[in-house]
């Protein structure tokens, strides 16, 4: 029996690059995995709205955000006075992953890269390396035993993802980052007992990123420099094993312009250009509270260099509070906080008023409330109130013009392809739901899904095979923070 499955995430590519990208012979590997007839292919329809860190554990779960708690890069609450911000980490991930549910059959992991796996010390188990994803202030590997060897693999190149693909040397740092993470993963691959490896390229993201060219088709050979490099990691993994799943979490697409709503609602008194003047909190080793002054703040996020270094240092002396270092802003300042686009979270008494407003406009095609969306019982952590435009996902967050120029934008309409042996019923997959992944996933292991999935394939509907991963987890992820 082959327990063993390689999950490779393509962040954010949609099909119509998939197909120029082999068109051009870029990436050779794929479409061996493509043009197979024997192979599964399917469009991958992702959330709304269709962001990273949300999608990619829905997909690593097997449920839907008000299950895993996830619903943004941000978590949000609302105090007497004023939201509160600060970015998500593994600790607000509130259901067991693919590496967690493998852990119970005492099966082993290797995951690179994935959304919200810092810190790693608490994303991973007796049986899982994770290397955790560059959302954090730094990169780590648990167990830490495997650092001095494997570190350098997966520390280099960060830079490229404040390049976000707008010149050719992001391409050739990108590229370069790949020759070591890729090399590294292979050297765990190699070395080390495994049955799942679940890595994510957050490179092909990166490359889409406002690359109105791009999206178009015109790729630059430093562009196919970086789409080749993650071809030929597939044409290894096709050696190691014939369960080979690509995945990527949403598409992209490019967008005559995009709509700010953060600047409609400043019309009407409900938001304000000074909405993203951070008011920066931590409590030092939980004994005070400071307030980072303004002026710093606003220096840091123009040089790169400095933000990188003061969230290191917030991580390593604020303990967790560091770790949650906190963006106040009171209602006095704004009635609303989108801290990214298409989601609102809305001072009390508000929510009519701004969702009459924006329900007059006609590039915004429907408003949501989370309960319309998700279930779950996380779902008092989702914004008040989601949008869905009609065109894709052209949202923006500025408070300054109504509308910017083209631009490239996510869209929900993602990718997948199935290489495996094992006999599947391939009648319902021509589209996927995101939290289908986790499922198929373990049913090519011949483990149970989990009890309360949210996948309504057949495959899900006919297994007996069950198990409540959720209960265990809990108590794992307690015994891992103390």
């Amino acid at each position: 029996m082959n327990r063993k499955i390689i999950i490779i995430g393509i962040d954010g590519v949609p099909w119509k690059l998939l197909y120029k990208l082999i068109g051009n012979n870029t990436m050779p590997y794929l479409a061996q995995l493509i043009n197979s007839k024997s192979n599964i292919k399917a469009t991958l329809r992702s959330i709304l709205p269709p962001y990273t860190p949300p999608a990619w554990t829905s997909i690593a779960t097997g449920v839907n955000p008000g299950k895993h708690g996830v619903f943004d890069f941000h978590i949000v609450r609302k105090t007497r006075t004023g939201f509160v911000s600060r970015l998500a980490t593994s600790l607000d991930v509130m259901y067991p992953r693919l590496h967690d549910m493998l852990e119970f059959h005492r099966l082993k992991s290797i995951v690179y890269n994935l959304p919200l796996t810092y810190p790693p010390w608490i994303a991973g188990g007796k049986y899982s390396i994770v290397i955790n994803d560059w959302m954090a202030p730094e990169i780590r590997i648990h167990p830490k035993s495997l650092e001095n060897k494997y570190l350098d693999y997966f520390n280099k190149g960060l830079k490229a993802l404040d390049l976000k693909g707008t010149s050719e040397e992001s391409f050739e740092i990108m590229a370069e980052r790949l020759d070591y993470s890729t090399n590294g993963l292979l050297e765990l691959i190699d070395n080390i007992d495994w049955n799942l490896v679940f890595t994510i390229f957050s490179e092909t993201d990166w490359c889409l990123h406002a690359n109105t060219n791009i999206i178009r088709g015109k790729l630059t050979e430093g562009a196919n420099k970086v789409f080749r490099k993650i071809d030929w990691f597939i044409g290894k993994a096709m050696e190691y094993t014939e369960n080979i799943m690509i995945v990527s979490d949403h598409g992209f697409t490019l967008c005559p312009y995009i709509l700010n709503v953060p600047y409609i609602l400043k019309k009407y008194g409900l938001s304000s250009d000074e909405t993203f003047s951070e008011m920066l909190t931590i409590n030092l080793l939980g004994i005070k509270k400071i307030r980072v002054p303004p002026f710093f703040v606003r220096i840091a996020r123009k040089h790169k260099r400095i933000k990188y270094f003061m969230r290191k240092i917030l991580f390593k002396v604020g303990g967790r509070e560091g770790r949650e270092r906190r963006r106040e802003v009171p209602y006095s300042l704004t009635k609303i906080l989108t801290p990214d686009a298409g989601i609102i979270y809305v001072a009390p008494g508000y929510k009519d008023q701004v969702e009459n407003i924006l329900s007059k406009e006609l590039d915004i095609k429907a408003i949501y409330e989370p309960h319309e969306l998700y279930w779950g019982p996380y779902i008092d952590r989702a914004p008040d109130l989601i949008l869905e435009p009609v065109h894709d996902y052209c949202l923006g967050i500025s408070t300054k013009t109504y509308k910017s120029p083209e631009n490239t934008a996510h869209h929900r309409d993602g990718v997948f392809i199935l290489k495996t042996e094992k006999e599947i019923d391939v009648g319902d997959l021509k589209r996927l739901s995101l939290w289908d992944i986790a499922p198929i996933a373990l049913y090519l292991l011949n483990l149970p899904i989990p009890h309360d999935t949210d996948c309504e394939l057949s495959i899900c509907r006919r297994m007996t095979s069950k198990m409540n991963y959720l209960s265990r987890y809990k108590l794992a992820k307690k015994l891992r923070q103390i």
